[in-house]
């Protein structure tokens, strides 16, 4: 391990910089203090190591660390292919997510913190010879690694796009991390064709598509809401909810701010405990939230103004704020009316 100077890590903009994005950066917390933390790999040579820079609440300092990766081949761990997709923060650990591969995760709050590998379960893992991404893509569409209620999961939709090619058998899988052994344990698996088999899909008018973006209950692990589109660009976007265990669609809704909702904050990056219900920042189960999360994934659009100079709602805004009060239960409801165009 070796400490840099914080001041050259935080020069973002020259070729010596080593401040990584905030997209590779979140918060973990322990007790009252936290950790800022940002995590990204630096290439010198024919070498590759992990910057870890931080900041801590308790001594309110910058610090910039080059760690070793550990790198393992048997594990789908090679040099020169990572790329951080997601991150999140718990119980004090710092996890950053590669859709393809693993989990890069470390202490942050550790005087001399070190980084460990967890490879994720079930996909097919690929290296300089076996390139299954076709220029990486788009994995957060089919793949997540989600806090609830202190445990891990991953689901992983598997249409084919990341390995061998298919044109039917597609399914849901999820998995749960046991800390004991940082195993991974299958929970479930739906075959998409049973999805389409349910009687409450079949007389529906969702589309036989495969689902997308999932985005797990933050409590209850089994419950997972989706985005369902058809093939088509202009088709509709539907929002349904799954009970994965008991192979259930709990819902479905129409999302009319699905193309129009602006950029929500990182779902993951937020102070998490083993045990916890909630996590500040993250998605609660709710089909607004689960949309704005797809926009942002989707489309990346950044926060955009919806009030008007005089301080009024924009008909945008109250187009979005309809739809949202159209999904609450019904004795939840605001009695006023829908803008018309």
């Amino acid at each position: 391990m070796r400490r840099r100077s914080p001041s050259a890590a935080t020069t973002v903009g020259g070729p010596e910089s080593s401040a990584p994005s905030s997209v590779h950066t979140g918060i973990a917390c322990r007790g009252k203090d936290f950790v800022v933390a940002g995590f990204h790999t630096s290439v010198i040579g024919d070498d590759e190591t992990g910057m870890l820079s931080r900041f801590s609440s308790s001594t309110e300092r910058w610090d910039v660390l080059d760690l070793p990766i550990p790198f393992d081949p048997k594990k789908g761990l090679y040099k020169f292919v990572w790329g951080t997709d997601d991150k999140f923060a718990l119980d004090g650990l710092m996890f950053w997510v590669d859709y393809h591969r693993g989990m890069i995760y470390c202490d942050v709050f550790a005087d001399s913190p070190v980084l460990q590998f967890i490879q994720l379960p079930g996909i097919d893992i690929w290296d300089e010879d076996h390139d299954y991404t076709r220029g990486r893509q788009l994995p957060r569409a089919y793949r997540t690694v989600s806090v609830s209620r202190g445990e891990l999961k991953f689901v992983d939709i598997d249409d084919g796009l990341f390995g061998t090619k298919k044109t039917s058998g597609f399914k849901i899988t999820t998995w749960s991390l046991k800390w004991a052994d940082l195993k991974w344990v299958k929970d479930t698996v739906l075959q998409v064709d049973d999805l389409w088999s349910l009687p409450n899909f079949r007389y529906s008018p969702l589309p036989r598509w495969v689902p997308e973006y999932p985005v797990v209950s933050k409590q209850d692990s089994n419950i997972i809401h989706f985005i369902l589109r058809g093939p088509r660009s202009d088709a509709k976007a539907w929002i349904i909810t799954l009970d994965m265990r008991n192979e259930v669609l709990k819902s479905y809704r129409l999302s009319l701010s699905y193309p129009l909702l602006p950029k929500l904050k990182q779902s993951n990056s937020n102070c998490t405990t083993a045990g916890s219900g909630r996590s500040d920042g993250g998605l609660e189960a709710g089909g607004s939230r689960v949309a704005e999360e797809m926009g942002r994934r989707r489309h990346g659009s950044s926060r955009t103004q919806s009030r008007t100079a005089s301080g009024r709602p924009t008909r945008r805004a109250a187009w979005v704020a309809a739809d949202q009060d159209r999904i609450r239960p019904l004795g939840q409801r605001r009695s006023w009316a829908r803008p018309t165009r």
